[in-house]
């Protein structure tokens, strides 16, 4: 897989962890992946995202990171501050050289 181009990697300078969600069961309850802690850029701005719902709601905070194979909604998202808030969508998006990294909405 290439890389993320080095002037995007130098805007990432803050760590999330980001868990997978691997399974759910018939009562909801999901199992998670592994802990993966990458770089990412966190922007604490209010914007009007589709939900996975396909509603249009307010997303207060936004982070794009380094890509994590299989990462969805159902997933869980730690923050630097040690917060867990829900996450509204995902979008994996790609650069020209083939790269790719997520845009995650909280």
């Amino acid at each position: 897989m290439a890389a993320i181009p080095t002037a995007i990697r130098a805007l990432m300078k803050s760590t999330v962890t980001l868990k997978v969600c691997t399974t759910s069961d018939a009562y909801g309850a999901k199992t998670l992946g592994a802990a993966n802690t990458v770089r990412a850029r966190i922007d604490y701005n209010t914007v009007r995202v589709l939900s996975q719902s396909g509603e249009t709601v307010d997303s207060t905070t936004q982070v794009y990171c380094e890509d994590v194979t299989g990462f969805t909604p159902e997933g869980e998202i730690t923050l630097p501050d040690g917060s867990k808030p829900k996450i509204i969508g995902v979008r994996r998006l790609s650069w020209p050289n083939g790269a790719t990294h997520l845009e995650i909405a909280l």
